[in-house]
């Protein structure tokens, strides 16, 4: 069992065990990296949250078994640290943090979606009496407010690329010390390359793929994921030359088995062939 939670989006009230492996394969994502970049090329504040919200979310100060609410969460033992309004959060975070990982238990530093922030991940302090307590702690450690909307158990950081990692210690998904020896601790972490790179005029198909699933309902529930999926592979097959190898790479499962994605894309390329969708 994780210590804390990852969401397919702020909308989504499926929580799922974030994982050293599901953290890993989230930066890696297609999805997580472009829609990273246009956030970061976006100028309109709108128009930049909007496509925010279409991040994955991690729970890093608390676990949920499904809707993310103070009520129902249970705390991971990590506090979050979002100092906004940075110009330049690598070389903040060289000056002011780096040497001081251990010593402030950190466990997580990155940069956030806009560029212009630093998001640190550390251990709860037995001294403090509440998340806000040790915010304003590490703040004065470090030179820098914290974020006042991070202090409830239930806030959620979205997820970035490996690139945008400085530090992650393997601590913060497992039981033990804090480890002198760090996953990353560079500016730009060498970021994996996308696990395909199928797309339609310039949009990877993973993503038009989950904006489909967040359009039309949200991410499918037990019990309706067959159906969904086979609707979505009836929309996708008809910008991918209705090649079932391509849906099969692109489509996400859901818990669904590989031989089960294989039957529902085979019924949708199979089904008759209409008109392509708006």
């Amino acid at each position: 069992m994780s210590k804390f939670s990852i969401y397919s989006s702020v909308k989504s009230q499926q929580a799922h065990d974030c994982t050293y492996e599901q953290f890993n394969e989230t930066g890696s994502s297609p999805i997580v990296i472009n829609l990273c970049k246009a956030i970061a090329a976006e100028e309109d504040h709108d128009k930049r949250g909007a496509l925010k919200k279409q991040l994955p979310i991690i729970t890093f100060q608390a676990r949920f078994d499904g809707p993310r609410k103070n009520a129902l969460a249970q705390p991971s033992g990590f506090y979050i640290f979002d100092g906004d309004g940075i110009d330049d959060p690598h070389s903040f975070y060289i000056a002011n943090v780096a040497r001081r990982l251990e010593e402030l238990e950190i466990l997580y530093a990155g940069m956030t979606p806009s560029c212009h922030g630093i998001r640190l991940v550390a251990r709860m302090r037995p001294e403090f009496g509440s998340i806000a307590d040790a915010q304003k702690w590490l703040g004065t450690q470090i030179g820098w407010e914290c974020d006042p909307q991070c202090k409830d158990l239930a806030r959620a950081s979205y997820a970035v690329p490996h690139s945008y990692v400085y530090y992650l210690n393997r601590a913060l998904f497992e039981d033990g010390p804090i480890a002198s020896t760090q996953v990353c601790a560079s500016r730009h972490c060498e970021e994996p390359a996308p696990r395909n790179d199928e797309s339609f005029k310039g949009i990877p198909l993973t993503a038009i793929a989950h904006e489909w699933l967040l359009q039309t309902g949200g991410e499918p529930a037990e019990g309706e994921r067959n159906d969904r999926l086979h609707k979505l592979a009836l929309r996708l097959r008809h910008i991918t030359d209705y090649n079932e190898a391509t849906l099969l790479k692109v489509m996400p499962r859901y818990g669904l088995s590989e031989e089960e994605m294989k039957s529902l894309i085979h019924s949708a390329c199979a089904a008759t062939r209409t008109g392509r969708p708006k």
